[in-house]
């Protein structure tokens, strides 16, 4: 820890330092100068300070730092103009891109170390901040649930809502079962006189489930003796952060899903912890039954992400099959099936009794179909006759260019041709796959600049929910007529403040990281190479599900103005943290 630092070392330090401080500042306008000095100072002190950190594989580290870096300067450009062209546009851009990547590298690696550096000296454990975290967060989360009576409303539930009493068709584009669920708590509003106090039971609920899940994982930190600043940064993130806090008054599929694979991680790791005592939890099987029911249930994408790691436990499962018993082997398989088989019995009584249309294929296509718009959108002159004939029957080419958004695949998705046959898909992507190699820089280049928010820390990705009317009149005035949902207007002023609150969190420096979904991504990533690097691989089981929700992001349709697909991350960020430490303890010990 003493080792000692060359006039070289220090020079080259420096030098990088300075390049590192200038792409932070290639965003400000008028006192770049000052800024950028006091950023070289302070990136050269720490530097120095922890050149003796080494970080276990650290090829893997700067080598991950460089493609990171690549994606910063890529996501910098589309911030820009949704294009490269800043990048190498002119010699002078080429040098400032090459600054750009060189000073990344260098800031992203440091910040590695740093990170590294705290997690290794976090093992002793340290006292809680906050004894009772459930009642906390209903302390902090009163406001905004009071406030948003009955309701925070987004365009999705105006839809579902419209499914469940029957003014459109009733689909499986949403979850049915949570279209079920928040219809049925308006429906028992309106067998007591009002549609408004049964969606504000509903809100009520989910605001008792999301305290308790917490509560119950915050639990499992103190199991794991994780450090005292992850449990207190957990517990106030959790109280305040917009992406807690103003979620718990909003009426949304994505948070009980969220709430439920945070329940399933725990679960897993407490699994992991003692297995045969979590075999004869009654109270572990229900907790697992119920999260996997969740993920299932309340995104029809859940399955991506579940299936997965099924299939992972089941071979771990079949290699320790000579540990275990024949009777903790099929207890093992019953917990691994029954909840699954469960689900499907629900969906398909679901599906059966309220004769629920399939939803698009198309939702699962929004990456390719992003990337063939963009296609059209930069080469539509070099399109051949061909190629425009098998987009055409998929997707409505004439209108491709105009309707692509750099950001959103879902005015393209729109375009959708639903009456396009299995074969027509079938030469849709024997063309796509042709067009990858005629330009591939053209399907990295729209793969990135819709994705690039969710690892670039430096674009806000703020959503604050603060409406009951969020859709056309058309689709909200029968629910109004005839089911009597209406707006209260009594807390717009208290809204008012809660948003501006809420907004404050976001853009404050250092505070709006934890309200950005790039952070959590960045350290989760962190945290699963580390785990590599160290050997720590038992941390990679309950890491794969949100590894998986990463790459589901990235084909979703968007993620800017969305981050609630990043809830799952955000959510299990500290249980994934608090268990790496835990394993590190017992490595060490």
């Amino acid at each position: 820890m003493t080792a000692k630092i060359t006039p070289i070392k220090a020079i080259v330090t420096i030098i990088l330092s300075a390049c590192a401080g200038a792409m932070l500042c290639m965003n400000t306008i008028g006192i770049e100068n000052f800024l950028l000095h006091i950023l070289i100072i302070i990136i050269s002190a720490v530097s120095l300070k922890i050149q003796q950190v080494r970080l276990p594989k650290a090829r893997l580290f700067k080598a991950g730092s460089f493609l990171l870096a690549l994606v910063w300067l890529m996501g910098h450009s589309f911030s820009i103009d949704n294009s490269l062209r800043s990048i190498v546009q002119s010699y002078r851009h080429i040098v400032k891109s090459a600054v750009y990547v060189v000073g990344a590298t260098f800031f992203i690696y440091q910040l590695c170390r740093l990170l590294f550096l705290l997690l290794e000296s976090s093992y002793k454990k340290q006292s809680d901040f906050i004894k009772k975290p459930f009642i906390f967060l209903l302390i902090c989360w009163g406001i905004p649930v009071i406030t948003c009576y009955p309701a925070n409303l987004c365009n999705d539930v105006w839809n579902q809502l419209s499914q469940y009493f029957g003014f459109s068709a009733f689909t499986a584009h949403h979850p049915p079962v949570h279209t079920l669920i928040i219809g049925f708590f308006t429906q028992v509003g309106v067998w007591i006189g009002d549609a408004n106090i049964g969606l504000y039971f509903f809100i009520l609920a989910q605001t008792l489930i999301y305290a308790l899940v917490l509560s119950y994982s915050f639990t499992l930190l103190k199991k794991l003796s994780a450090p005292g600043w992850l449990l207190f940064l957990s517990i106030i993130t959790a109280g305040l952060s917009p992406y807690y806090a103003n979620r718990v008054s909003l009426v949304l599929k994505d948070n009980l899903y969220s709430v439920a694979v945070l329940l399933f991680i725990t679960e897993l790791v407490y699994a992991l912890l003692d297995f045969s005592g979590f075999l004869k939890s009654k109270k572990h099987i229900c907790l697992w039954t119920l999260s996997v029911l969740g993920i299932l249930l309340f995104r029809n994408n859940g399955k991506h992400i579940l299936y997965p790691t099924v299939l992972v436990l089941l071979v771990i499962l079949f290699k320790k099959r000579k540990v275990f018993s024949r009777q903790t082997v099929f207890q093992s398989l019953g917990l691994l099936f029954l909840p699954i088989l469960f689900a499907g019995a629900i969906n398909l009584a679901v599906t059966n009794s309220f004769g629920i249309q399939k939803g698009s294929i198309a939702e699962a296509l929004s990456l390719p179909f992003q990337q063939t718009a963009r296609c059209v959108w930069e080469h539509g002159s070099e399109i051949t006759s061909e190629e425009q004939k098998a987009i055409g029957a998929v997707l409505d080419y004439a209108n491709l260019a105009t309707n692509y958004s750099p950001i959103i695949s879902d005015p393209v998705k729109a375009t959708f041709n639903r009456q396009s046959t299995t074969e027509d898909l079938i030469q849709y992507f024997k063309i796509w796959f042709k067009m990858f190699f005629k330009y591939p820089d053209t399907y990295i280049s729209a793969t990135v600049n819709q994705n690039y928010f969710l690892f670039y820390p430096f674009a806000e990705n703020q959503a604050i929910y603060m409406e009951f009317n969020d859709f056309s009149e058309e689709l909200m005035a029968p629910l109004k007529q005839e089911v009597g949902l209406h707006e209260v207007t009594i807390f717009d002023s208290a809204k008012v403040l809660l948003t501006k609150w809420f907004g404050l969190l976001h853009h404050t420096p250092i505070i709006g990281l934890f309200s950005n979904p790039a952070f959590y991504t960045l350290v989760f990533l962190f945290v699963v190479l580390l785990a590599i690097a160290n050997k720590t691989y038992k941390l990679l089981i309950p890491a794969l599900p949100i590894v998986l929700s990463v790459v589901v992001i990235i084909l979703a349709p968007v993620i800017i103005g969305h981050p609630r697909y990043a809830f799952p991350i955000i959510y299990t960020l500290p249980v994934l943290l608090a268990y790496y430490m835990y394993l590190r303890r017992q490595t060490l010990n």
